[in-house]
């Protein structure tokens, strides 16, 4: 259920979101992503989500119903006080559009007051009910919480096409994604309180509970609002500096970096059972390298792929896929790819980190940097626009990142050098090989969907062969050699079937 999430997203967004930005105009879809990235900072929710998820899930180990049944009610409470701030923060911050957002006309100004509205007034009601996501997480309902995410998904995508080729606008995407989104909570409301049979317990305020969800939750919050600061203010920013045609092409370009990240997260974050159980180890820090390795090898393959892939043909790609005023948007994603991607291959360790309980380093780190990131995206916006704000990304990411190389070295004692020799390594091979491809296929110009799919499987086919003769080793390509023996062997499978 959650591949197929992932497939629906992704084919939606190659898909239906070019369609719908053409239907509604670029400037439009420039004040949604700006709307929706606004309130996003509204409804912090301080880390209390992941904390839940952990506790909830203790309380059912235990078997102690009464006990999961107070936090959820402390933890509903919480929501709803923080759901009051955000009301009165948003009340206020409505007065000060204007002034916050001059670079608008006064019809986008007018637009994005009636949006802003309607997404505030949606949110508030959809934060009172996160905690549902938790309780489900907790008691591992996995199939009901990735069904209400591929439900609120395709909900929305027919509901959107409905009522745009009928004539809808702005608000009929935002009155679809409200819907839709509606839908999906009291899906999962249903199941909380009919399958699970849980409801919050609100009798009394247990102080020893609070102070211990408290001290969980207070790193995950300052992580929480380093990534608020370095992405979530960003559009308001490109906004700010250069106005809602500027924003649109921001957003565009962290679409597709988004569809990358999923594509990676999916195969590390599967990894936090296997590595506490090493830590049981006498040998912990050597077997959690040669883990970190041997999966960091396999997502900097992957990572490499779609690098490789999106510099041959991305800029064509945009053209095809949003029309030739989003061409800017592929050097705003080329960076924001480079520093999503390079960090991929270390989640191993950031796994670790969780699992040892050592977040504090990581997450002051993260602030620092995330403040750093702000300052200077404000100081090049006007200058240089989505891109100088891509390039800023980029730049710190990567320094975020190094930074946490020492702090695994110091916190997981792992073997740093054989770490970056074995999985950085390789880039000195896919680096010049990426460029002589460049200037092999500058000629071969995709013109078309034809076109690029089929220089797409060139570069495929061209970086399989360079990994399988200079990258792999002979149990990587004992996996390759695997899968393609099974691929053939379907194959053979399916010509018997149709010549029978």
């Amino acid at each position: 259920m959650a591949y197929l999430s992932l497939a629906v997203n992704i084919v939606a967004g190659m898909i239906y979101t070019p369609w719908m930005i053409r239907q509604i105009g670029q400037s439009q879809y420039g004040l949604y992503t700006l709307a929706v990235s606004l309130i996003s900072i509204l409804m912090f929710d301080f880390g209390i989500g992941t904390a839940l998820s952990r506790f909830g899930a203790q309380y059912r180990a235990k078997n102690d119903v009464e006990g999961m049944a107070r936090f959820y009610g402390l933890v509903n409470r919480l929501y709803l006080a923080i759901d009051g701030l955000a009301l009165l923060v948003a009340s206020i911050l409505f007065f000060f559009l204007g002034s916050i957002y001059n670079s608008l006309t006064a019809n986008e100004l007018a637009s994005f007051r009636v949006v802003y509205v309607m997404v505030v007034g949606y949110n508030l009601f959809a934060f009172a009910y996160t905690p549902l996501n938790g309780m489900l997480n907790a008691c591992e309902e996995f199939v009901a919480l990735k069904f209400s995410e591929l439900l609120t998904r395709v909900l929305t995508i027919i509901l959107v096409v409905v009522a745009l080729t009928r004539g809808g606008g702005l608000y009929s995407l935002v009155a679809a994604n409200i819907v839709s989104g509606a839908a999906a909570i009291l899906f999962k409301l249903w199941v909380v309180r009919h399958r699970l049979n849980l409801r919050p317990q609100r009798d009394r305020l247990d102080l020893n509970m609070l102070r211990e969800l408290l001290s969980f939750s207070v790193w995950t919050a300052v992580m929480g609002v380093a990534s608020t600061l370095s992405t979530g203010l960003m559009p308001s920013i490109v906004a700010i500096g250069r106005g809602s045609l500027e924003t649109a092409i921001y957003g565009a370009a962290t679409t597709l970096n988004g569809y990358a990240y999923l594509l990676t997260a999916a195969i590390g974050g599967m990894f936090l059972p296997k590595v506490m159980r090493l830590f049981e180890r006498e040998n912990a820090p050597q077997a959690l390298t040669a883990l970190a390795i041997k999966v960091g090898r396999l997502l900097m393959m992957l990572a490499s792929l779609i690098l490789a892939g999106f510099f041959l043909i991305g800029k064509e790609f945009f053209v095809l896929w949003m029309g030739s005023e989003y061409a800017p948007a592929y050097g705003v994603a080329c960076a924001l790819l480079v520093a999503e991607l390079l960090a991929a291959p270390q989640t191993v360790f950031s796994t670790a980190m969780t699992a040892r309980g050592f977040l504090k380093p990581i997450a002051i780190s993260n602030l620092i940097f995330s403040a750093g990131i702000l300052v200077a995206g404000c100081a090049v916006t006007r200058a240089m626009g989505a891109f100088g704000c891509g390039m800023v990304i980029c730049i710190g990411y990567l320094l975020r990142e190094l930074a946490r190389m020492i702090f695994y070295k110091k916190y997981l004692s792992i073997d740093l050098s054989q770490y970056i020799k074995r999985i950085y390594g390789p880039m000195a091979i896919y680096f010049p090989s990426m460029l002589v491809a460049f200037l092999l296929l500058r000629g071969f110009t995709a013109l078309n969907w034809g076109r690029l799919v089929a220089k797409g499987a060139i570069v495929c086919v061209a970086y399989l062969l360079v990994s399988v003769v200079f990258v792999m080793n002979w149990q990587e390509r004992a996996v390759v050699t695997a899968i393609l023996k099974k691929i053939w062997a379907k194959f053979k499978g399916l010509r018997r079937r149709n010549d029978i």
